[in-house]
């Protein structure tokens, strides 16, 4: 028999129960899964934050370890990641040292800090080494910019940070030397320049191995040396420029109102900014010369109490301006610079006297012509060489007719001065290979080395007489004086030196005998 209890109701509830059940275990069967996967997400997840915990908790004791050491001293401490190189960590006296606040660095690569010099090329190497090897690099030296765009020198000692046998980055100490850096340069720089004093042999060399030398202090792009003309107040030479934009170099210049007559007044060193100058010239205090410059600093030279010139750089780039540490430098080197300019001086005075005292010996002070002592050097020379190359050589003796009369007469300066006007038209009529003479008084001597022919000569003394016939005019006297001239030849009046002398002077006798303005030859066979 069978049991109605619900009829199609009933049924179609009992299937949907199956249904729901089948359901239910499927979806618990997918919950399940998801428990577990997520149960093993979270072990990783567990694992990794607990390794970064550890990891954070090691770098946070090596920044408190390193924190305690560095805290309130001049020293830095670095830390920057990997190939990337960012800052993880900076002490708080980065300030003092480059400017900067630590946040304002942080997660900034260091190499924002360098400047492009050679020693970039040894921080990058450096700490690539310590990167890829895991050892701890020695100390060595960078140059950085400070914030306000100075370069200061650091000394770096890195160690890499490591974590279960991993390089996580870099840590180390950047010790500021600039200073002592700075007083080593200086002392170099002070030796150089006194090396140069002894080493250059002039001024202008001196004054470029100074310019090199303070190269290695402070920016000398734009450097000269202006010397006071000590006649003429704010007037300046200037044996030395090396400039951008002006050129006075090898120049004297009248610079009233300039920062260089400035400085040299004063006798105290200048530094001006763009706005200062600006300000300056506005107010009529100096006047413009040349470029504007971003940045100018003048330093007296003083020597015994007295400026005797100026060094002065400048920039024309707001990103290069001077110090009151680059004043400082600069007066070292000047006080320097002026007894180097001085002993320079000295040395080139008594060059010149030596040199004049030289010339002197062997040259006649009135006309400065060759005197007797070179006149018998070069005679030599050319019979040696005339004697070598088989050529000729051609001996005048000249003595000036009617001078005597006029140097009693009209008195010893007028004779003085005719006789330097003969001494140049004597010049004028022969070769530059040739040589004229004073023998002293009114008597001269002309050499004709390396003449082919007698009658050579001959047009030679033709041309004297020729030149000497015309009037002199002479502190308003007009002059006229003539001249007899005795010729002798080398070899074939003589192959001695004396007799070729005595030879043509006394031709020279009998040319003034024979009645003067002419010229008598030593050898019978040749014509007068």
């Amino acid at each position: 028999m069978i049991v109605r209890t619900g009829g199609l109701p009933t049924m179609i509830a009992m299937l949907l129960v199956s249904i729901g059940l089948g359901h239910l275990r499927d979806l618990s069967e997918q919950v399940k899964a998801q428990a577990q996967t997520l149960a093993r997400d979270q072990d990783i997840l567990r694992a990794e934050m607990a390794e970064r915990r550890h990891t954070e908790r090691a770098l946070r004791e090596s920044e408190e370890r390193y924190r305690l050491m560095v805290e309130g001293s001049e020293q830095v401490f670095f830390y920057y990641h990997d190939t990337e190189n960012r800052f993880g960590y900076l002490s708080p006296s980065v300030h003092d040292v480059l400017g900067y606040e630590p946040d304002e660095l942080m997660g900034q690569s260091f190499e924002v800090l360098l400047t492009g010099d050679p020693s970039d090329e040894t921080v990058m190497e450096n700490t690539a080494t310590a990167i890829q090897s895991g050892q701890r690099r020695m100390a060595y030296l960078a140059q950085v910019r400070h914030k306000d765009g100075r370069y200061r020198i650091l000394e770096l000692v890195e160690t890499p940070f490591m974590q279960e046998e991993q390089v996580l980055g870099v840590q180390g100490f950047a010790r500021d030397i600039t200073e002592r850096k700075q007083a080593e340069r200086l002392q170099a720089v002070l030796y150089e320049v006194a090396e140069a004093v002894y080493e250059t042999p002039d001024l202008p060399t001196l004054f470029q191995a100074i310019h090199r030398a303070l190269g290695k202090l402070i920016d000398v792009q734009n450097f000269y040396v202006a010397l006071c003309e000590r006649e003429h107040p704010d007037t300046f030479s200037f044996p030395y420029e090396v400039d951008e934009h002006d050129s006075y170099r090898g120049s004297v210049r009248q610079l009233a109102g300039s920062l260089t007559a400035s400085v040299a007044r004063r006798g105290e060193p200048l530094l001006v900014d763009r706005n200062r100058y600006e300000a300056l010239a506005e107010t009529g205090e100096i006047e413009r010369y040349g470029a504007p410059p971003a940045s100018w600093l003048g330093v007296p030279l003083i020597l015994d109490e007295s400026v005797i010139g100026v060094v002065a750089v400048q920039s024309y780039a707001d990103d290069r301006l001077y110090t009151q540490k680059d004043i400082e430098i600069m007066q070292f080197v000047s006080k320097q610079i002026a007894v180097a300019i001085e002993r320079k001086r000295a040395e080139q005075a008594l060059l010149e006297s030596r040199e004049y005292l030289r010339y002197m010996a062997h040259h006649d002070p009135l006309t400065h012509l060759p005197n007797r002592v070179l006149f018998y050097d070069r005679l030599k020379y050319a019979l040696t060489q005339a004697r070598r190359y088989k050529r000729d050589v051609a001996l005048l003796f000249l003595d000036l007719d009617g001078f005597k009369a006029v140097n009693d007469t009209l008195g010893h300066d007028i004779g003085d001065m005719l006789l330097q006007e003969v001494a140049h038209r004597l010049s004028a009529c022969v070769r530059e290979s040739d040589t004229v003479a004073r023998m002293g008084g009114d008597e001269f001597t002309t050499i004709l080395p390396d003449i082919y022919h007698w009658d050579d000569a001959t047009l030679v003394a033709q041309k004297i007489l020729s030149s000497l016939l015309q009037p002199f005019v002479i502190a308003g006297h007009d002059l006229s004086i003539t001249a007899s001239i005795g010729l002798s030849l080398y070899p074939s009046d003589t192959t001695d030196m004396e007799e070729l002398i005595r030879q043509a002077d006394h031709a020279m006798y009998h040319a003034k005998e024979s009645g003067k303005n002419q010229y008598y030859w030593a050898g019978a066979n040749k014509p007068t």
